[in-house]
């Protein structure tokens, strides 16, 4: 009784909100809801009061209702069909309960949430089906939302063939695990979306060619489009740039790009907070070109594919490169209050002429086979400590095809890592040639070697430091491996106490 009690409480309030079901049934009192085809009125004797589908059909009620379909997953089995809105009474919410329907809803039409409830809707498909919300309340304007905020919810898919929402103002909320948005739109349209976007789960994928740069190009000033978790996608099959007028993004948890064309985020502010978020870019180039800030927030890059950063950051959390390529480059790009970068597995790469663009106290790891910390274009930075750590395997300092100058404060490793130093073009012996890498504090306990190409021509001079400290091969100080010197510290610790014995002895004779 208890739980049947707590059911009813919860069906009770979620209907408040999106108003009283009503199901589209073209089988009147029989049972069951037909097999619907072509375009279909709203205007009609469609609409149910029954679940099962066995009361009278009449018109939709003036309570403007939740859209229903079906009660279960095998309701409208392979229904296609088009519900044309007349320009007629406005619904509070959409709750698609069919597995196998394909529903597009077009002509013009309101929502009027706030009719109902805290004027909260939301609008769910299942698993398996489509809704396509091809509304315009206006000529060029999308389904009017009244600025009633909005959640889309289910694994099935929502194509939105024009603008999100007319007159929407409030959030809309992505809550799709399993499911995706698909914009669709060309242009902002007429009394475009201000409001603010939150995705939370599933994907929001920019279909159409120039959804990204119009979608939200309109959001207010105070308004937040938050990536809370799920997947961002761009299917329009041109690179594009994104666009939220005047709001900033927040990324309040770990999300991804699909990449199956690259996109920018453009330049508004992004807050990460206070915690390391995981940004998975499967494939292609996904760009954040505003500053990144966050008190103890940072970054770790997974997936195959590329994150480029092209803002000022000054997030003062641990960036972390574990797949793939993370690229800092642009005139502004930088990581300049990063504590600490770590390479494990990826690539680091410094592209452009801007000096110093990450924290010059900043450790650096190269802490797993095939870590890889690379320069494009005339790179000159500044490194703090640099720790060569993990398992067995090659780590790479790559120069690239340009010049660069690298300085760490120093160079230690858990044990005899190798380092490889590729398309070097210094001068061997003495140092200040077109690439130099310098290490401050002393000796590299490690196996180090250059190559004029990327892994390919190995200068076969041992590898030493010059007067000025710059490390190079054919060096005036050659680099010992590590097991040399201990052997070599075993050797001189005898004599050194020998020597001290010794000295102790005569200083006694000469007091006597």
């Amino acid at each position: 009784m208890a739980v049947a009690l707590v059911a009813l409480l919860f069906a009770s309030s979620g209907r408040a909100d999106n108003g009283p079901a009503s199901y589209f049934d073209i089988n009147d009192a029989t049972a069951g809801f037909g097999s619907p085809t072509g375009t279909i009125s709203y205007n009609g004797s469609f609409w149910s009061t029954s679940s099962a589908g066995t009361a009278a059909t009449t018109l939709l009620p003036d309570t403007s209702p939740q859209l229903t379909f079906g009660n279960s997953g095998s309701d409208l089995a392979g229904a296609t069909f088009t519900l044309d809105l007349d320009n007629d009474k406005g619904f509070t919410g959409i709750l698609i309960n069919s597995t196998s329907a394909n529903i597009t809803i077009s002509g013009g039409g309101n929502t009027a949430a706030s009719s109902f409830g805290d004027g909260n809707m939301s609008w769910s498909v299942a698993p398996g089906s489509i809704l396509n919300m091809n509304a315009t309340y206006a000529t060029t304007g999308g389904i009017n939302n009244y600025g009633n905020p909005l959640t889309l919810q289910g694994g099935g898919i929502i194509n939105f063939g024009g603008v999100i929402g007319m007159n929407g103002t409030a959030n809309i909320t992505q809550n799709m695990a399993g499911g995706t948005a698909n914009l669709q739109q060309t242009s902002a349209g007429e009394a475009p979306f201000s409001g603010g976007y939150s995705l939370t789960s599933g994907t929001l994928n920019f279909q159409g060619v120039g959804a990204a740069a119009t979608a939200f190009s309109s959001m207010g000033s105070g308004n937040t489009f938050s990536i809370n978790g799920g997947t961002i996608g761009n299917t329009s099959g041109s690179a594009a740039t994104m666009s939220i007028g005047s709001g900033t993004y927040s990324i309040g948890g770990d999300f991804a790009f699909a990449g199956s064309s690259n996109l920018n985020l453009g330049t508004a502010a992004v807050d990460l907070g206070s915690s390391v978020r995981q940004l998975t870019v499967s494939a292609n180039t996904l760009t954040i070109g505003g500053v990144m800030s966050g008190t103890s927030g940072g970054i770790t890059k997974l997936g195959a594919g590329t994150l480029t950063l092209s803002g000022a950051n000054t997030y003062s959390g641990a960036t972390t490169v574990s797949a793939g390529t993370l690229e800092v480059s642009g005139d502004a790009g930088a990581l300049t209050t990063t504590s600490a970068v770590n390479i494990n597995g990826g690539t680091l790469l410094l592209n452009g002429s801007e000096a110093n663009r990450i924290k010059d106290t900043a450790a650096i790891s190269l802490g797993a086979a095939g870590s890889t910390l690379q320069l494009s274009g005339a790179v000159t930075e500044t490194l703090g400590a640099l720790t060569l750590a993990g398992g067995a395997g090659i780590r790479v300092i790559d120069f690239g095809a340009t010049s660069g100058v690298l300085t760490f404060a120093s160079l230690t490793a858990t044990s005899s890592l190798p380092v490889q130093i590729w398309n070097w073009s210094g001068t061997i012996g003495t140092g200040g040639g077109t690439d130099q890498l310098f290490i401050t504090n002393g000796f590299a306990p490690s196996n180090v070697s250059f190559f004029n190409g990327p892994g390919t021509g190995l200068y076969s001079e041992a590898t030493g430091f010059t007067s000025g400290g710059e490390l190079v091969p054919g060096g005036l100080v050659p680099v010992p491996e590590a097991s040399t010197l201990l052997a070599v510290l075993g050797l001189i610790a005898p004599l050194a106490w020998r020597e001290r014995r010794h000295w102790m002895r005569c200083r006694e004779a000469r007091g006597n």
